[in-house]
Protein backbone atom coordinates (compact mmCIF):
# COMPACT_ATOMS: atom_id res chain seq x y z
CA UNK A 1 0.00 0.00 0.00
CA UNK A 2 1.37 3.73 -0.96
CA UNK A 3 2.83 5.55 1.69
CA UNK A 4 1.69 9.70 1.59
CA UNK A 5 4.49 11.66 1.42
CA UNK A 6 3.77 15.63 0.95
CA UNK A 7 1.38 17.47 -0.60
CA UNK A 8 1.57 21.18 -1.80
CA UNK A 9 -1.02 24.01 -3.86
CA UNK A 10 0.26 26.81 -5.65
CA UNK A 11 -2.07 29.58 -6.48
CA UNK A 12 -1.46 32.81 -7.64
CA UNK A 13 -4.96 33.94 -8.17
CA UNK A 14 -8.49 32.66 -6.61
CA UNK A 15 -10.31 34.56 -9.44
CA UNK A 16 -10.78 35.94 -12.77
CA UNK A 17 -10.63 39.42 -11.67
CA UNK A 18 -7.38 39.63 -11.61
CA UNK A 19 -5.30 39.20 -14.76
CA UNK A 20 -2.03 38.37 -16.06
CA UNK A 21 -0.57 38.91 -19.79
CA UNK A 22 0.66 35.66 -20.97
CA UNK A 23 4.22 36.63 -22.75
CA UNK A 24 4.90 35.31 -25.75
CA UNK A 25 8.65 33.35 -26.28
CA UNK A 26 9.30 33.17 -23.11
CA UNK A 27 6.75 31.00 -20.50
CA UNK A 28 5.95 32.26 -17.54
CA UNK A 29 5.62 30.80 -14.04
CA UNK A 30 2.24 30.35 -12.86
CA UNK A 31 2.92 27.78 -10.00
CA UNK A 32 5.50 26.20 -8.23
CA UNK A 33 5.43 23.36 -5.56
CA UNK A 34 8.23 21.22 -3.50
CA UNK A 35 6.94 17.62 -2.62
CA UNK A 36 9.16 16.79 0.48
CA UNK A 37 10.78 12.49 -0.32
CA UNK A 38 12.64 12.28 2.89
CA UNK A 39 12.60 9.47 4.25
CA UNK A 40 10.76 7.57 1.11
CA UNK A 41 10.98 3.87 0.53
CA UNK A 42 10.46 2.33 -3.10
CA UNK A 43 9.80 4.18 -5.76
CA UNK A 44 8.19 7.40 -5.76
CA UNK A 45 5.00 8.60 -7.81
CA UNK A 46 3.96 12.02 -8.32
CA UNK A 47 0.27 12.66 -9.00
CA UNK A 48 0.08 16.31 -10.78
CA UNK A 49 -3.12 18.82 -11.32
CA UNK A 50 -3.62 22.60 -12.44
CA UNK A 51 -5.66 24.64 -13.93
CA UNK A 52 -5.77 28.09 -15.92
CA UNK A 53 -8.66 30.31 -17.13
CA UNK A 54 -7.45 31.81 -20.34
CA UNK A 55 -8.32 33.93 -22.74
CA UNK A 56 -6.40 33.82 -26.01
CA UNK A 57 -5.45 36.93 -28.10
CA UNK A 58 -7.52 38.65 -30.61
CA UNK A 59 -5.59 36.94 -33.15
CA UNK A 60 -7.55 33.60 -33.91
CA UNK A 61 -5.40 30.64 -34.56
CA UNK A 62 -2.48 32.09 -31.52
CA UNK A 63 -1.34 28.94 -29.40
CA UNK A 64 -1.16 28.85 -25.58
CA UNK A 65 1.42 25.94 -24.20
CA UNK A 66 1.40 24.84 -20.67
CA UNK A 67 4.39 23.13 -19.54
CA UNK A 68 5.13 21.07 -16.45
CA UNK A 69 8.74 20.72 -15.57
CA UNK A 70 10.57 18.75 -12.53
CA UNK A 71 13.85 20.78 -13.12
CA UNK A 72 14.59 21.17 -16.74
CA UNK A 73 12.71 17.85 -17.08
CA UNK A 74 9.06 18.03 -19.30
CA UNK A 75 6.93 16.04 -17.59
CA UNK A 76 3.68 17.58 -19.16
CA UNK A 77 2.90 19.70 -22.32
CA UNK A 78 -0.39 20.50 -23.77
CA UNK A 79 -1.22 23.52 -26.14
CA UNK A 80 -4.38 25.04 -26.74
CA UNK A 81 -5.45 26.76 -30.37
CA UNK A 82 -7.56 29.49 -30.33
CA UNK A 83 -10.52 29.52 -33.63
CA UNK A 84 -11.68 32.87 -32.45
CA UNK A 85 -10.51 36.58 -31.10
CA UNK A 86 -10.62 36.71 -27.86
CA UNK A 87 -11.56 32.99 -27.10
CA UNK A 88 -12.11 31.94 -23.42
CA UNK A 89 -11.48 28.60 -22.44
CA UNK A 90 -10.66 27.14 -18.84
CA UNK A 91 -7.79 24.83 -19.43
CA UNK A 92 -7.56 21.77 -16.95
CA UNK A 93 -4.92 18.75 -16.74
CA UNK A 94 -3.40 15.67 -14.82
CA UNK A 95 0.12 14.32 -15.19
CA UNK A 96 2.28 11.77 -13.79
CA UNK A 97 5.63 11.77 -13.20
CA UNK A 98 6.69 8.07 -12.18
CA UNK A 99 8.48 6.05 -11.27
CA UNK A 100 10.94 7.86 -9.59
CA UNK A 101 13.61 6.33 -7.44
CA UNK A 102 14.02 8.03 -3.87
CA UNK A 103 16.85 10.64 -4.03
CA UNK A 104 15.92 12.30 -0.23
CA UNK A 105 15.05 15.74 -0.51
CA UNK A 106 12.86 17.86 -2.22
CA UNK A 107 11.41 17.23 -5.99
CA UNK A 108 10.25 21.03 -7.82
CA UNK A 109 7.99 20.94 -9.87
CA UNK A 110 6.87 24.06 -11.98
CA UNK A 111 3.86 25.05 -14.02
CA UNK A 112 4.67 27.59 -17.10
CA UNK A 113 2.55 29.08 -19.56
CA UNK A 114 3.59 30.56 -22.99
CA UNK A 115 1.54 32.36 -25.78
CA UNK A 116 2.61 32.52 -29.69
CA UNK A 117 0.93 35.80 -30.21
CA UNK A 118 0.44 39.13 -27.50
CA UNK A 119 -2.38 40.09 -25.92
CA UNK A 120 -2.97 36.52 -24.18
CA UNK A 121 -3.86 36.83 -20.18
CA UNK A 122 -4.57 34.22 -17.30
CA UNK A 123 -7.36 34.41 -14.99
CA UNK A 124 -7.79 32.18 -12.13
CA UNK A 125 -4.76 29.46 -11.97
CA UNK A 126 -3.78 26.84 -9.70
CA UNK A 127 -1.08 23.89 -9.75
CA UNK A 128 -0.86 21.12 -7.34
CA UNK A 129 0.86 18.39 -6.47
CA UNK A 130 0.56 14.92 -4.21
CA UNK A 131 3.85 12.35 -3.92
CA UNK A 132 3.85 8.88 -2.47
CA UNK A 133 6.15 6.19 -2.42
CA UNK A 134 5.47 2.36 -2.07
Amino acid sequence: MPTFLDLRTSVQSNTDAITAAIPTGTPTLTGDIGLVTTGAVGQIRVALQGFAKITAPATPGATITITVLRGATVIFTTTFTSTTANEQVSAGFEAADLPLTPAGGLLQYQMQVVASAAGATLGARAFTGIAAAD
